[in-house]
């Protein structure tokens, strides 16, 4: 059964098993030899491999079954962009586009590949394309602003970045490239108010006459945490927390004081590493805790709605 090699192949792929994974590939190719999605899912795997000749191989195999999918089309013409053919790759940009002229990650990565072959100009064309027709992403400005940052045209670059903050104006990585561009066109107090971006805190105080933790009580209580967090690079970040809780009717007493570091592999997710040190008055010795585990936060209709106020 093909449809379970490629089952197995992905599961083996998304464990970065990638020699398991084109074993498997290959044997639900094997069996439909002409099956262009067969022939570009092991292209695909090639590519993690850097196995570029073999996957321009298969990627065409796939473009002979299907001659005119943009997609499998710009999946070749990165692969010979990153075997520096340009010509190639240049050729299958321009065909993915023939096919749907407003293929948005086409422009973005043609307009890299053009970066890349030294070609400023027509890359910046490219960039301005990709933003006349999706304004809405962050991306093409703020690649655009880099290359414009490398030519030292860092007063164009900041609107670039501005305008992107616009878009997404809580990514910290955006902030980042922003100040770094402030700082190189001399603007320090720009800079400053780029950088604090970087920085954050969040607080909360509750006082309840009844709570919910390991079980239900309807006891009085009430609570404060703090957390004070730092973007060391645009996913490294690095916290400090505070948290007590009291508990009026039993007199229970909890502080727990927090160190941590979070690695955001994903705009709503996050692994974490965090030391805790817990004092309670219950207790005469505190305990010494690290925690390691992952966070993901689900995007609910509220965030649609705020994000659109």
């Amino acid at each position: 059964n093909p449809d379970l090699y490629t089952a197995i192949a992905i599961l083996h792929q998304d464990m970065c098993e990638y020699p398991d994974a084109i074993a498997n590939f290959q044997k639900a190719l094997d069996l439909d030899p002409k099956n262009p999605e067969y022939n570009s899912n092991l292209a695909c795997a090639y590519v993690k491999m850097k196995m570029y000749k073999e996957a321009v191989y298969y990627f065409k195999k796939s473009i002979d079954s299907v001659p005119d999918d943009p997609k499998t089309l710009l999946h070749l013409a990165n692969v010979y962009s990153s075997m520096k053919d340009f010509e190639n790759a240049n050729l299958y940009f321009e065909l993915a586009l023939q096919y749907d002229e407003n293929y948005y990650e086409a422009y973005i990565c043609m307009a890299i590949s053009l970066c890349d072959e030294g070609k400023v100009n027509e890359a910046y064309a490219v960039y301005d394309k990709a933003l006349e027709i999706n304004p809405n992403r962050s991306n093409a400005f703020v690649l655009k602003a880099n290359l414009l940052v490398s030519n030292s045209e860092f007063a164009e670059a900041l609107k670039l970045y501005r305008k992107a903050l616009e878009i997404e104006p809580s990514s910290p990585k955006i902030y980042i490239h922003a100040g770094n561009t402030s700082v190189l066109a001399g603007d320090l107090v720009g800079a400053i108010r780029d950088y604090k971006n970087k920085f954050g805190l969040d607080f909360e105080y509750q006082y309840a006459d009844g709570y919910a933790g390991s079980w239900y009580s309807k006891e009085k209580a009430h609570g404060l945490y703090a957390t004070a967090y730092y973007f060391v690079t645009p996913r490294v970040q690095v916290l400090a927390r505070y948290d007590y809780f009291k508990n009026f009717d039993t007199e229970k007493q909890n502080i727990e004081y927090t160190a941590g570091v979070n690695y955001w592999f994903a705009k709503r997710g996050k692994v974490m590493l965090n030391y805790v040190l817990a004092k309670a008055n219950t207790c005469p010795q505190p305990s010494h805790k690290i925690y390691i585990g992952a966070d993901f936060t689900t995007y609910s209709v509220l965030d649609a709605i705020f994000e659109h106020l």
